[in-house]
């Protein structure tokens, strides 16, 4: 009776089991794939086949890896490529499978549209100082409707305008990208650059260049009278400060002049720049005295020294006591 009862639970086992049945591979032969293609095109794999099973392609790319079903017209299969593949340059490879068994492989290189959809301009810095040796970097980036960087050797013009003058030079992309050092001019101007490629321009960036360092200059006193009397107000001032190109400095250019009186004592007035001339005001002192006064603008330039004497507001006068 146990005998029958085993016999009984290992039929009902066995009938309640899965079984796997594994389809033949089929046999392929490939009529269609490109081996190049340029972005945005339409892309198709085919393969003749023979047998029953449907096998699956997966993509790989730089944007990652996908699987998709191919569509069987009675002994062909057609696998459409999406367009987030088709629409990115670089290399795009296939693995055609069937039951975790590699069938067929292969490659195509998707290069962009030889048409510039959109230049992307980076330029810096913004601001720089008049003479030769100084500039600014401009990067540019031609890519097409995809947004895919364009062949290296693209032709790149930059236009470059400073006042009236005009300016053009070209420039190659490498590695995908266009770079170009523009430098300075010895005016103190502003500069204007644009950028164009195959017919389609960027938009028109400002570089300012400011006056270089302050170079040596001259100063001079004003005062209402030569009396030490503690109470007027003397006032130093520079002559107009420049670089050494001829530019006036920047407004606000801080001048720093120092006093040195008889004693070997310092005093220190600043004052900034409006239309490249400083002043500062000091009160007189309160008995005679000898200045010596020399200005600095801080870690560029140094002026002449100057001396300011300054009279004893009242003289030596006797005193008679009378009884």
């Amino acid at each position: 009776m146990k005998s029958i009862i085993y016999i009984v639970v290992l039929l009902a086992v066995l009938g309640c089991s899965e079984t796997v049945n594994k389809s033949p591979v089929p046999i392929l032969k490939l009529i269609e794939s490109p081996i190049n293609s340029i972005a945005g095109e339409d892309i198709k794999i085919g393969f003749d086949i023979v047998g029953e099973g449907m096998p699956h392609l997966l993509l790989e790319n730089a944007l990652g890896i996908s699987i998709i079903q191919g569509q069987k017209n009675n002994t062909t299969v057609w696998y459409t490529i999406p367009s987030q593949y088709t629409e990115k340059s670089g290399t795009c490879k296939w693995y055609l499978y069937y039951q975790q068994k590699q069938l067929d492989k292969g490659e195509i290189v998707i290069t962009s549209k030889a048409a510039v959809a959109k230049l992307e301009t980076y330029l810096g810095p913004r601001s720089i100082y008049a003479g030769t040796s100084d500039y600014t970097m401009l990067v540019t980036i031609p890519t097409d409707e995809y947004d895919n960087p364009l062949s290296d050797g693209t032709e790149v013009f930059i236009e470059r305008q400073i006042s009236k003058s005009r300016e053009k030079v070209t420039s190659k992309t490498k590695d995908f990208i266009s770079y170009k050092r523009i430098y300075a001019v010895e005016e103190a101007s502003r500069m204007l650059i644009t950028s164009s490629a195959l017919e389609t321009s960027s938009k028109e960036l400002t570089v300012d260049i400011h006056p270089a360092q302050a170079t040596g200059f001259d100063i001079d006193y004003d005062r209402n009278h030569d009396y030490a009397d503690g109470n007027q107000m003397i006032t130093f001032k520079t002559s107009v400060i420049k670089d050494s190109y001829g530019n006036v400095v920047a407004d606000g250019t801080l001048a720093t002049f120092l006093i040195v009186d008889k004693d070997s004592m310092k005093l220190t007035a600043q004052g900034t720049t409006i239309n490249g001339i400083a002043s500062a005001n000091m009160l007189h002192p309160e008995e005679e005295d000898l200045w010596e006064v020399v200005a600095y603008v801080t870690g560029a330039a140094k002026s002449n020294t100057i001396l300011v004497p300054f009279k004893p507001a009242i003289q030596e006068y006797d005193i008679t006591i009378s009884e």
